[in-house]
């Protein structure tokens, strides 16, 4: 997605047959979308907290707006790498094309990376978050385990075609650690802040 695109195009874009954007893409979006609701919160509750909290709170403000800028630049690079990789499977070696599905397979790994880092800012936030604040912190966190979870399908798909065992061993052993432990952090955001789902 480029930068100029609005988010209604985006939709349109993402609802038409065509094969981008796809699902990496929009996995990265709705990062982006758990991220910015992150911040929404941690600037809020900026006002509210002694100086050791401000002190973290600063942090997340400003590891929110990094993650936002890197995840609007998976949104693109997950397109441009399915492009490359559909490109060149009409015509390049099995070497190259490899090269390639480990490139789409890392631009979604990118998208885990940050999601990951962002759930543990948003239960950190949860521990000192206000009850005006609570919904939006858990749908903070529920987006964000949605987009681990869906780079993570995007990652297993590119897998399938690698032959290199030591690479998916790594990130499969990876991703599996970290989906269990976003998916209990989730849940922890919620019970600390008294919503269950």
């Amino acid at each position: 997605m480029r930068k100029s695109v609005l988010l209604d195009t985006y939709l349109v874009q993402l609802s038409e047959k065509s094969p981008v954007p796809g699902g990496g893409s929009a996995a990265a979006l709705v990062g982006a979308l758990g991220v910015s609701l992150l911040s929404m919160v941690a600037n809020y509750s900026k006002k509210r907290h002694h100086k050791k909290r401000l002190h973290e709170i600063k942090r997340i403000i400003r590891f929110t707006a990094s993650a936002r800028r890197k995840l609007r630049r998976m949104m693109n690079k997950d397109e441009v790498a399915y492009r490359q990789l559909s490109k060149a499977l009409k015509k390049t070696s099995t070497k190259d094309i490899e090269l390639l599905y480990k490139k789409a397979a890392g631009v979604p790994a990118q998208v885990c990376d940050i999601v990951y880092a962002a759930i543990r800012h948003c239960q950190q936030l949860s521990q000192y978050c206000t009850k005006a604040l609570a919904s939006d912190l858990v749908e903070s966190a529920i987006f964000l385990e949605a987009a681990f979870n869906a780079a993570g399908c995007t990652i297993e798909i590119n897998l399938a075609c690698i032959g290199d065992k030591r690479y998916k061993r790594r990130l499969r052993r990876t991703l599996t650690k970290r989906r269990s432990d976003v998916h209990r952090k989730t849940r922890s955001i919620g019970k600390n802040l008294n919503i269950h789902f």
